[in-house]
């Protein structure tokens, strides 16, 4: 299982870490960027500092794969990826944060907009391309208590 890594270091990039690679990378909406303060705010605040599975991201709702293909935002969300944190509900897709519910993480390039509602937004696409290739050839590992194969983990300081 591959072991990643970001650390939130308060400044408008930070490092996406693979192995030994690392690549430009940042969490969080203006004001919140990179920012451990800012990690329980729903919708800004970085993805809050934990450990994470990284799995295959499933496409949620009755319109979720109709909206992955209009494709609005230049982003292909059916390559993204999903982070979940390593809690007692792997499955869930969230976590109390400060008895505040986030969730939804994701790893993914950025879009047109740079938006990153809390997930891992990789800088440039051509790094991200290299991430996703390296994640889609590691074999997944099954993860006690779920249902669900991880890539990998990404450890959040």
């Amino acid at each position: 299982m591959l072991q990643c890594s970001l650390k939130l270091n308060n400044k408008p990039m930070s490092e996406f870490r693979i192995g030994a690679l690392a690549f430009p990378a940042y969490s969080g909406q203006e004001g919140y960027i990179n920012r451990a303060a800012g990690m329980c705010t729903p919708k800004y605040g970085a993805i809050p500092v934990g450990r994470y599975y990284i799995f295959d991201r499933r496409s949620g709702g009755i319109l979720g794969s109709w909206k992955d293909q209009l494709n609005l935002n230049g982003n292909n969300k059916s390559e993204w990826f999903a982070l979940h944190a390593i809690d007692g509900d792997i499955d869930d897709d969230e976590l109390l944060c400060d008895g505040i519910a986030r969730g939804r993480f994701r790893l993914h390039p950025k879009g047109r907009l740079g938006k990153s509602e809390g997930c891992i937004t990789i800088d440039q696409l051509a790094d991200w391309r290299h991430i996703r290739s390296i994640l889609s050839d590691t074999p997944k590992v099954s993860i006690p208590g779920s249902k669900l194969k991880a890539y990998g983990e990404v450890t959040v300081r």
